[in-house]
């Protein structure tokens, strides 16, 4: 909700067209973000803030058959 479901999905087609078959850092993801929100935005800040903290983020994932929810 922060940033929109439209921007969101635009930044990570971005991404993934920028990107694909090369490797990556986390930066290079936050940076499409920046670039598509014109740099309004510094997504790389906020997201650093959650994304280096010790514990964080906490991914649970469960398997139920031949099925993985995350």
């Amino acid at each position: 909700t922060y940033l929109s479901e439209d921007v969101f999905q635009h930044a990570i087609v971005f991404y993934l067209h920028n990107h694909s078959y090369a490797s990556i850092r986390s930066d290079d993801l936050w940076d499409s973000f920046n670039e598509i929100t014109n740099k309004t935005l510094d997504v790389k800040k906020m997201m650093k803030t959650w994304t280096l903290q010790k514990g964080f983020p906490l991914v649970t994932v469960q398997r139920k058959g031949r099925e993985l929810h995350v």
